[in-house]
């Protein structure tokens, strides 16, 4: 990887970090630093934000695809939910999650009312 594709990375790596920061996510940051050399098997890209594994990707034009089947298809990470967050140049950041860890999530916010049994319900 070239000097200015690693310098882009680190931008978009910065601007993730920076939105997640405004949201209040204090402890959001880039986990490059500690990778030293070990890739982001464990980390992902940005970290302090569980339970999110986010890579992230900021091209002329993302081919999204071929990166969701990398991150998201990729190996499991338990209790992790696994993240692409992408752009293409100025554009605004986007995120692509599997829809079941999507649910988990939202179900974590606003707990479903669970559907009454059939037994419970009233005859017409």
């Amino acid at each position: 990887m070239g000097a200015m594709s690693r310098r882009k990375g680190k931008r978009g790596e910065l601007e993730v970090v920076a939105i997640a920061k405004a949201i209040g996510f204090a402890r959001a940051e880039r986990t490059a630093p500690m990778q030293a050399g070990h890739g982001s098997s464990e980390h992902g890209d940005v970290g302090g934000i569980r339970p999110l594994y986010i890579e992230v990707k900021c091209h002329a034009r993302v081919p999204v695809n071929r990166y969701a089947r990398e991150v998201l298809d990729g190996p499991e990470r338990p209790g992790m939910v696994r993240v692409l967050a992408w752009r293409d140049n100025r554009t605004e950041w986007r995120a692509t999650v599997p829809l079941d860890d999507l649910l988990k999530l939202v179900a974590m916010a606003y707990p479903p009312t669970p559907a009454p049994r059939v037994d419970e319900m009233e005859a017409p």
